[in-house]
């Protein structure tokens, strides 16, 4: 058998508004205990 090496990768969502910074975030419904969140998957 073969090896696959796997490479992972993030990347942060982000734009300027009014000078400012922002990042992309979200608060998932019914886990707000959870906090401000970054959208991230597999």
């Amino acid at each position: 058998m073969e090896n696959i090496a796997t490479v992972k990768v993030t990347a942060y969502i982000t734009r300027e508004q009014n000078g400012s910074k922002q990042l992309v975030v979200f608060e998932e419904s019914g886990f707000e205990h959870l906090g401000f969140q970054v959208p991230g998957g597999r």
